[in-house]
């Protein structure tokens, strides 16, 4: 009876990591055979001193033990838990035949009932699979530890309350304020935390 709904689960495609450019792939399909049996394309994200993320890419052999994930015929290890980091990124050569990677970040603002609270759904992951709790929720008058992204959120004034799950931010203004002044202004602070390859956040069942 359900033969049909089994077919279609077993054509859908799994779900893309990066996204490589047609120049990128030519070049790394042709550099692999001349590669050692067990090579990977290796990334990894390293911080620089005001915590910005950066891409380290390279090849080496990867041992056995190691996970590789086999995307366009390129296997692939990510190293430091850069998976999540990276995910959805773009991957190019640049004119020097470097390798170039970026962001690709979607950002919609959504309306929701309450004209107080719009909610922000992205592309990129905000909250990890291995966060204790599948949501953070934080009022701005809390005295607790908050999150980088969500004290950057608190320091618009109108800003009362803030809740995430994976892909959403959901925000409250005060009652005084309206979306019309400051849609644009949040979705640059969520922008501008995006572009910069943070770790999805782990919200714990102590602090927050």
């Amino acid at each position: 009876m359900f033969h049909w709904i089994k077919e279609i689960f077993k054509k859908e495609k799994p779900k893309e990591i990066l996204f490589f450019s047609d120049k990128a792939i030519q070049f790394l399909i042709k550099h692999f055979k001349g590669l050692a049996h067990g090579s990977a394309l290796i990334f990894q994200v390293v911080r620089d001193k005001k915590g910005k993320g950066l891409v380290q890419v390279g090849f080496d052999k990867v041992e056995p033990e190691n996970l590789i994930d086999l995307q366009n015929g390129i296997p692939i290890n990510f190293r430091n838990q850069s998976k999540e980091i990276l995910e959805g990124s773009g991957v190019d050569l640049d004119e020097k035949g470097n390798f170039l990677v970026y962001p690709r970040i979607d950002l919609e603002a959504k309306n929701s009932p309450n004209p107080q609270i719009l909610i922000f759904v992205s592309n990129k992951k905000i909250l990890s699979n291995d966060s204790e709790l599948s949501y953070g929720a934080w009022e701005k008058s809390e005295k607790v530890l908050k999150p980088f992204l969500i004290e950057s959120l608190f320091k618009i004034k109108a800003i009362e309350s803030i809740y995430i799950e994976q892909y959403r931010i959901q925000i409250e203004l005060n009652k005084k304020q309206t979306w019309s002044k400051y849609e644009e202004k949040v979705s640059e602070v969520i922008l501008h935390y995006l572009e910069g390859l943070p770790k999805p956040l782990k919200i714990t069942t102590n602090v927050s």
